[in-house]
């Protein structure tokens, strides 16, 4: 029951994160709405990647729980469907880190002042990966 317990509590831990990343999508697209209301272009790539790094961690976790949970139904007539549910947790997976990917590239296209530094641009002008 421990086990059960513990999973259940990294699951719920992990859907309030998927949860706090569609608020930041949310906001996102809020802000870009307003900004195409005044006529201006608002830059919500900070949020975007915020949202996008938390999908990915969190669908990452499922995906681990599910090769457990496949492990642990060896065996049993729950085997197939475990196995099912790794299948659907890495293509979800998966389709988060293609969406990501996809973010990060299309943010080097975007002309920045800071000649489009993926870094630069989340953590301000005065981070540097090297000390």
């Amino acid at each position: 029951m421990g086990k059960e317990l513990d999973q259940s509590n990294k699951s719920l831990f992990f859907l309030t994160v998927l949860l706090g990343s569609i608020l930041l999508s949310w906001q996102a697209l809020w802000l870009q709405r307003e900004g195409l209301c005044r006529g201006e272009e608002t830059d919500v790539f900070r949020l975007r990647l915020a949202a996008s790094v938390l999908v990915v961690l969190s669908l990452a976790v499922f995906f681990c729980l599910a090769l457990q949970g496949r492990r642990d139904a060896e065996g049993t007539a729950g085997e197939g469907s475990a196995a099912v549910n790794v299948l659907a947790s890495l293509l979800v997976l998966l389709a988060a880190l293609l969406r990501l990917g996809e973010l990060l590239r299309e943010s080097k296209n975007v002309p920045t002042n800071n000649g489009g530094d993926v870094f630069q641009s989340f953590w301000g002008s005065s981070y540097s990966p090297v000390a």
